[in-house]
């Protein structure tokens, strides 16, 4: 078995980077165009590191290869290691960004209703040094990228602000969720509604696995013994109106959706006040003063 001083002098990135994609591909021709090589430098490059390691890594075959026990074993490690190299990547390019008075910002795409596009404006001109750089993805993902430190702030409703630890949230808007049906339907007669009047409505929601507000509304019906009739799931907003627009179908969405000239789409107040405001969710640990100064300036006040 070789030394492991002379093992780490000599082992290369590269050479754990081209075993990993031939272990999850177990095959030189698929790997090799993964890489972008020929299967000559892929082959050179396996057996390199098989005579550094002193073990034999793939059962090689006239089609395909196996991975042997060592090689399952440096697979799972590799796992480990280049999740390791990829936070570290993103670290230090945040910590750049940030010398450089970047935000990099996550947002649904309905924050633009609730003021995001006057907020961004008034932040510009009271800080022209600072760039914003906007990343759309839904709640969930955003979670996901504030943690791994691939955007500084993600914008959410606040069903999606509840129960986030290790991440901190601040409300940024107060809303609550409205009724929206076509002007034609018959609940649209009413200036008010309560969740027992929409009993037999039909409703196209939110879709559940990207955000909570449909779940949020869902165990609020469950409280009153409710139990809405769900047909229709959406991912994007400006497709859920669309539907509801065209369909004997109502949704619950948040206030400052009535603030975009839909066609044919009247929006009813709820009775129940329900939150829907927009929330920053945020690492407070980590977070830039660039960062802070976004989130200052349009939060209202803290929630834990």
């Amino acid at each position: 078995m070789p030394a492991a001083g002379l093992i780490s002098d000599k082992l290369t990135l590269r050479m754990l980077r081209y075993f990993y994609v031939l272990s999850q591909t177990r095959h030189f021709g698929q790997a090799a165009d993964r890489l972008n090589i020929t299967t000559s430098p892929l082959s050179h490059k396996i057996k390199e590191l098989e005579s550094l390691l002193g073990v034999t890594l793939f059962l090689r075959n006239s089609r395909n290869v196996e991975l042997t026990e060592a090689g399952e074993a440096l697979q799972n490690e590799c796992d480990h290691l280049f999740q390791v190299v990829e936070h570290a990547v993103h670290r230090v390019q945040r910590v750049a960004e940030a010398g450089r008075g970047v935000v990099k910002l996550g947002l649904v795409s309905s924050a633009f209703w609730s003021g995001l596009g006057q907020h961004l404006g008034a932040f510009q001109q009271r800080y022209p040094d600072q760039q914003i750089d906007l990343v759309e993805a839904n709640p969930e993902q955003q979670k996901r990228m504030v943690i791994e430190h691939q955007i500084d702030v993600g914008l959410v409703r606040f069903a999606d602000a509840m129960n986030i630890h290790p991440l901190s949230a601040r409300k940024l808007t107060e809303e609550t969720f409205v009724v929206a049906m076509t002007r034609q339907h018959p609940l649209a007669r009413h200036n008010r509604l309560s969740l027992d009047a929409l009993r037999d409505a039909e409703f196209a929601l939110f879709n559940r696995r990207n955000s909570a507000s449909a779940d949020l509304f869902i165990n609020e019906c469950k409280k009153r013994n409710l139990v809405p009739k769900i047909i229709k799931e959406f991912v994007e907003p400006n497709t859920l109106m669309a539907y509801v627009a065209h369909s004997d179908s109502v949704t619950i969405v948040p206030s400052s959706f009535a603030n975009h000239g839909w066609d044919n789409i009247r929006f009813v107040p709820l009775k129940e006040a329900i939150g829907a405001g927009l929330y920053a969710i945020y690492d407070r640990s980590t977070l830039s003063p660039s960062a802070h100064a976004f989130v200052s300036a349009f939060g209202q006040s803290d929630k834990r």
